[in-house]
């Protein structure tokens, strides 16, 4: 649900920008993009969306190990 959210507010425009005012292309964006179907093993365009899926898990992994660390640093135990 949220990835579309982003993806209609970010647009579908594949140019990398640090500028937040302008329209960018988000991962998962990208995979349904270039996927349309099936990608042959050992191409380029199977390893970039390897490379990019990959990318998307790390940083959520990563992002959920941090909250996770947050919540135990602050929450609070009733008795």
């Amino acid at each position: 649900g949220e990835t579309m959210a982003v993806t209609l507010a970010a647009g579908s425009n594949p140019i990398l920008t640090a500028d937040p005012t302008k329209a960018i292309q988000t991962m998962t964006a990208f995979i349904v993009s270039t996927a349309k179907g099936d990608a042959a093993s050992g191409t380029i365009k199977y390893q970039s969306l390897f490379a990019v899926g990959a990318t998307l898990f790390v940083f959520t992994l990563v992002m959920n190990l941090l909250a996770q660390r947050l919540v135990k640093k602050f929450r609070q135990v009733y008795a």
